[in-house]
C-alpha cells in the first residue's frame, strides 16, 4: 500500500491483515478499479462492506443509465454539500475528463448554480441540491421524473446514497484533498 495521506486514518500494511481483508484488497485490484482507492482502504476493516460497496459503485459508475457528465455533475454538487475535499479534488479533476466545462466546474466547487442548458443535467444538479434537505417540491419530483424517468431517478439516488458514504468515511477520518 502506498504512502497517500489519509489523514487521522493509519492504514494497515498488507502483512497485517486478516485473510478476509487481504481477499477484499485482491478483489479491488484484481476488479474494474485495479486498484484500492482511499476510502476501501478504510472500508477494508469490513471486507463485507467493501464487496458490496465495491460491487454497487462499479455498476453506478459503469453500468447505470446516467452518463459520465451527469455522475461527475451529482458527485461534485453533493461533495460540496457534505464539504468532503477529497472528493471535491478528485471529481473536478474527474468532470474535466468527461467533458465538464470549467466554468461548470468552478460553480459545483463553489456553491452555485452552474449554467446547465441539458434538461437532464439540470434535473441531476438539481435533485443533488434539493433531495438532501428532505423530498423535493413537486415541480421538481415531476420534472426530474420527466427527464430521467423511474430508471434514472433510482440511480441517480443510488449515487447520492454511495457517495454519501464515501464523503462520511473520507471526513470521519479527515482525509485531505489529493495531491495533483
Amino acid at each position: 500500500m502506498s504512502e497517500l495521506n489519509l489523514g487521522r486514518f493509519r492504514e494497515l500494511p498488507p502483512e497485517q491483515l486478516s485473510p478476509e481483508q487481504r481477499a477484499a484488497r485482491q478483489r479491488l485490484l484484481d476488479g474494474a478499479r485495479g486498484r484500492v482507492p482511499p476510502p476501501y482502504r478504510i472500508w477494508l476493516h469490513s471486507p463485507g462492506l467493501v464487496e458490496h460497496l465495491d460491487g454497487l459503485g462499479n455498476f453506478l459508475l459503469r453500468g447505470a443509465s446516467l452518463t459520465p457528465r451527469e455522475n461527475e455533475i451529482a458527485i461534485l454538487t453533493l461533495a460540496r454539500q457534505l464539504k468532503c475535499a477529497f472528493v471535491m479534488a478528485a471529481h473536478a479533476r474527474a468532470g474535466q475528463r468527461v467533458g465538464l466545462e470549467a466554468p461548470v466546474i468552478e460553480c459545483l466547487l463553489d456553491g452555485k448554480t452552474p449554467p446547465l442548458a441539458d434538461p437532464r443535467e439540470r434535473a441531476v444538479y438539481d435533485v443533488a441540491t434539493a433531495l438532501p434537505a428532505g423530498p423535493p417540491p413537486e415541480e421538481l419530483y415531476r420534472r426530474a421524473l420527466g427527464a430521467l424517468g423511474e430508471h434514472g431517478v433510482a440511480e441517480l439516488t443510488g449515487l447520492l446514497g454511495y457517495y454519501t458514504s464515501v464523503a462520511y468515511i473520507l471526513n470521519f477520518h479527515d482525509v485531505p484533498k489529493p495531491d495533483a
